[in-house]
């Protein structure tokens, strides 16, 4: 499975050609070696080498000023250690995780999440983290009879090297956010399964007990997570300011789904956005839209509406489409919202920006 030659700084250049039988019969053995071996609670997975992406950690003056937008809310403290001078992001040597809970575990998964308490090189306990493994043999397998035209974006099949470099270019972007809009980024490594495989992961910080999913609050919102409709409104704002922030940093298709939403627990105006595994970059975005269009004026003259350049509107229906979900579920009505002047604002805020 082959990228198109991408650049050094191409990150979403992946374009995959169709998958051999010998391929196929490759992916199966290797899922089912990862499926006889699967991660349990207690095992130990030990850092092997530096972070992969540097450029990926929290500002070394953190906290520091929020650009290109200011972020309204107060910084969360980091963990120190794992950012010390004789921490795995320095040196690679000595630490290990230990599986806590499984948050995301199986096959046909993008990435396998898990809960872990840090341990550097004396044994000692440092703090939780939520580690984010790429395994390429758990991914969700490519349909050899549905697979579409190559020169269009394949989000159902990607290699996990295209994921890393995907989430380590979005906090490497998003680095000021980093402890206030988005999670802490405490480096990507390489670590030995049990089962002597080396899988690249990403180690976040560890919101488990601090958030509300979105998802769940869209989903089935207990009485206690029920909001006023000034509460839900606010919340409403907060997830397009969040969204307007996320953009401005040229990163797409992220802070509009619900899964990719937290809400802070006890305030309904903090959102916390997650899940950069398979963002679209707005350089990258551009690119693909000149390409598409050559190759349909190669075939003849285009339609007016075909020229325009709806990546960035694209984006931001998603966040309006969880928003409305949101009010649906706290028993409110987002008419009401969606006529307020505050809210026309931010509903026209990329309006003028599509082209």
């Amino acid at each position: 499975m082959a990228s198109a030659n991408p650049s050094a700084d191409d990150y979403v250049g992946f374009y995959l050609d169709r998958p051999t039988e010998k391929q196929l019969d490759e992916l199966e053995a290797l899922r089912a070696h990862a499926l006889d071996h699967p991660l349990e609670p207690g095992n130990s997975l030990s850092w092997q080498g530096p972070n992969l992406h540097p450029e990926s950690l929290p500002p070394a003056d953190y906290p520091r000023p929020t650009t290109p937008l200011p972020s309204p809310h107060e910084p969360r403290p980091l963990l120190a250690a794992l950012l010390a001078h004789d921490s795995p992001a320095q040196s690679g040597r000595g630490w290990s995780l230990r599986l806590v809970d499984g948050l995301q575990t199986g096959a046909d998964q993008w990435s396998q999440v898990w809960r872990c308490e840090a341990v550097d090189g004396q044994g000692r306990e440092v703090g939780r983290v939520v580690l984010k493994l790429y395994h390429q043999a758990l991914f969700r397998f490519p349909d050899g009879d549905e697979w579409p035209d190559v020169e269009q974006e394949v989000f159902f099949w990607w290699p996990a090297r295209h994921a890393e470099a995907c989430e380590s270019r979005a906090y490497r972007d998003l680095s000021a956010y980093q402890g206030r809009d988005v999670p802490f980024c405490y480096g990507f490594y390489m670590f030995r399964l049990p089962d002597g495989n080396d899988v690249v992961g990403v180690v976040l910080e560890d919101l488990v007990d601090k958030v509300v999913p979105f998802a769940k609050l869209v989903e089935d919102p207990t009485t206690a997570q029920r909001g006023t409709y000034e509460q839900v409104a606010e919340l409403a704002y907060s997830a397009f300011e969040l969204h307007r922030r996320v953009t401005e940093c040229g990163i797409l298709h992220v802070a509009k789904y619900a899964e990719d939403l937290h809400q802070l627990k006890g305030s309904w105006s903090c959102i916390i956005a997650t899940g950069f595994g398979h963002p679209l970059f707005l350089d990258r975005a551009r690119e693909v839209h000149r390409r598409t269009l050559e190759r349909e004026r190669a075939q003849g003259p285009l339609e007016p509406w075909a020229e325009i350049f709806c990546a960035l509107s694209n984006s931001q229906v998603g966040v309006r489409s969880t928003v409305e979900e949101l009010f649906r579920a706290m028993g409110h009505d987002f008419r009401r919202w969606r006529d307020e002047e505050r809210a026309q604002e931010r509903l026209a805020f990329l309006e003028d920006r599509v082209l």
